[in-house]
């Protein structure tokens, strides 16, 4: 089996603190597999996450020492954007990712040609047809999470993680 993601001796440690976030992670990640990554909370479970998709370094700062490789990309090397056709990210609160006026605009709102056969496609796998035209923030949670999610599917990521 291929691999597509791979850690070696990953260790990170945010800014202006002591204790490392990430201590030698190695992790291989082969096509097809499902993993679980459980823990409680601080354990660095969404640290090693942002890891994959280049939030860090990109977005969050810090030091990170040893190797991530995610389809053959190099996060500390490869933008964001250029990383989510890789890993989709579904966040635990919706609201940290929506920002469109409409459930249709959120979701249509990564994909470069506009392709409204893959929206409406999402938006019926994930049953939401009958908000397409509502504001997000007026959806239950559970709701908004599957519009955040709706909005990932639509990228059509190899990968989809969620925190």
């Amino acid at each position: 089996m291929d691999v597509i993601i791979q850690m070696r001796n990953l260790c990170f440690r945010y800014p202006n603190q002591d204790i490392l976030a990430l201590k030698n992670i190695n992790l291989e990640v082969k096509k097809g597999e499902f993993l679980v990554i459980a823990g409680k909370s601080g354990c660095g479970k969404s640290t090693l996450l942002y890891c994959l998709n280049g939030i860090i370094p990109h977005a969050v700062r810090g030091i990170t020492y040893g190797s991530v490789d995610v389809s053959g990309l190099n996060p500390n090397e490869n933008e964001i954007h250029k990383l989510a056709t890789k890993v989709g990210m579904v966040f635990q609160n919706p609201d940290s990712q929506i920002f469109c006026d409409s459930v249709k605009s959120e979701i249509e709102y990564g994909i470069e040609s506009n392709d409204n056969e893959t929206v409406s496609e999402v938006s019926r796998d994930m049953d939401l047809m009958k908000f397409k035209n509502r504001h997000p923030h007026t959806l239950s949670r559970g709701e908004r999470q599957r519009v955040a999610a709706a909005a990932i599917l639509a990228l059509q990521p190899d990968r989809i993680v969620c925190i």
